[in-house]
């Protein structure tokens, strides 16, 4: 047996292959080689991110198109969005790719959902890995709902008007860079406030608890005509808003501001509402921030609404300043049991406050039931309501002013409890922490790292076999 020496040691030569035959090399070799052609290059880690241009962060917005993209990719294959019943898109859920990137740009929730993820399938040389977005919540988008104060003004030379607007948000997500441009006629000038103005942000809340926010023109007339102001509300990521306001020269008949009826569907088939009413105001006790001191209760003159204000409410004015008294007056809608407008605009309460409105059983036909809408200025739009049919009453809960009525519909569309109606206990929202975007998860298959493992050993065993064996021959 053949040995190299070096400093005094022995070193077999067939570690260095040296005594191998022809045939032993060659299998060797094979194998080394078929070790770098059988082992796929391994895909680097994959990461999904969720994008929507004005959602707010870790939200996306209920009905509305956002960005999956899958990053971090390497090679080639094929990575696929795992389908979940809650969103859907426009195009295939799998893709193939050859760059680092890979988005879908249709995906669109359909439902209104907390702590809700993405999961993306990346495939390279049969073998997948998966990968999962940020948690993240759907929640409804901004939805702006405006008034404006007054509807009409009569006009005469040199005669100065105010118009008061005020803009609330009554989605969750936060309206932004919201635009409001007033735009008068020939005959009117702005005298004071811009007539463009710009708000950075006005925050949401479901059920009318959103912000409110107020704005203000005093406009002077000159040769006024008969003509219309136009108000525009227009945020970044919501629909545009319109307000208008009628302009009525004293040389002319007014125009009438028409009362809201409401839509075919929410016709009622009993009852027509009653006439109008004066209203009956109460005075509210209240500190310099808005806060209630004592609990008031006001009932229309006819008795049939009755509106309570608990001690400690914030009842604050259409410019956030504490709030001296409120109104309620019977009023007429065709098509409805009862009506009512209650004021002054813009008023809003915080928690919200106990309207009940009285009616009589024999209003209520079989298989119908009562349910209290409110109008936002275009329709009606229905409350969850409380019916007591022991003392045939129906109590909402309001944050904030508008015309409220009585309709029926078909039952069961409200809960109905035999006992006095309670005040709804608020119901808490979950606040999701912020998180980071998940790197890959390897899938039930074998990964890649392991794969090479056990081939690099077969590949050694497979050596020292060959090795000892030839050892032994040339021994």
């Amino acid at each position: 047996m053949t040995h190299n020496k070096e400093e005094g040691a022995e070193v077999p030569s067939f570690i260095f292959l040296g005594g191998m035959n022809m045939k032993i090399k060659i299998v060797t070799m094979l194998l080394v080689l078929l070790l770098f052609v059988a082992v796929p290059t391994v895909n680097a880690a994959s990461a999904v991110s969720i994008s929507q241009a004005g959602a707010d962060s870790n939200t996306v917005m209920k009905g509305m198109a956002f960005t999956v993209t899958v990053s971090g990719l390497s090679g080639t294959g094929t990575v696929s969005l795992i389908n979940q019943s809650w969103f859907s898109m426009d195009e295939s859920n799998e893709k193939q790719f050859s760059s680092s990137t890979v988005s879908w740009t249709t995906v669109v929730a359909n439902q209104k959902l907390s702590a809700q993820s993405i999961t993306a399938t990346v495939t390279v040389a049969g073998s997948p890995e998966s990968a999962t977005s940020n948690s993240f919540d759907i929640i409804l988008p901004p939805s702006i709902v405006t008034s404006v104060t007054p509807s009409s003004i009569t006009a005469n030379d040199s005669t100065s008007h105010t118009v008061q607007l005020n803009i609330q948000n009554y989605g969750e997500t936060i309206a932004k860079d919201v635009v409001v441009v007033i735009s008068p006629p020939s005959c009117l000038s702005v005298t004071s406030g811009n007539g463009t103005q710009t708000i950075s942000t006005i925050d949401g809340g479901a059920g009318g608890s959103g912000e409110s926010v107020g704005r203000s023109w005093i406009l002077l007339a000159s040769s006024p005509t008969n003509s219309t102001i136009t108000i525009t509300v227009t945020p970044s990521n919501a629909d545009v808003v319109t307000e208008t306001v009628s302009v009525v020269s004293t040389a002319s008949t007014p125009i009438s501001t028409p009362t809201p009826t409401p839509t075919p569907s929410d016709e009622a088939g009993s009852g027509g509402g009653g006439g109008g009413s004066a209203p009956e105001s109460g005075n509210l006790v209240t500190d310099s921030t808005g806060r209630v001191s004592s609990t008031t209760v006001i009932s229309t003159t006819d008795g049939k609404s009755t509106l309570t204000i608990p001690v400690g409410t914030s009842a604050l004015d259409s410019y956030g300043g504490p709030l001296e008294s409120v109104t309620i007056a019977s009023t007429s809608v065709g098509g409805t049991i009862a009506a009512f407008d209650l004021g002054p605009d813009g008023a809003r309460f915080d928690p919200s406050l106990s309207l009940t409105i009285n009616y009589d059983p024999e209003d209520v036909l079989e298989g119908k039931t009562v349910v209290v809408k409110m109008f936002d200025g275009a329709k009606w739009i229905s409350l969850k309501t409380t019916v007591n049919t022991a003392s045939a009453t129906a109590t909402v809960e309001i944050s904030h002013f508008s015309k409220f009525a009585l309709f029926l519909e078909d039952a069961p569309a409200v809960t109905k409890v035999e006992t006095p109606a309670s005040t709804a206990t608020p119901v808490p929202t979950t606040t999701v922490a912020p998180t980071t975007t998940q790197a890959a998860k390897p899938s039930s298959a074998l990964p890649l790292p392991w794969i090479t493992l056990s081939m690099v050993v077969i590949v050694i065993a497979a050596l020292v076999v060959v090795a000892y064996v030839v050892y032994r021959r040339r021994g």
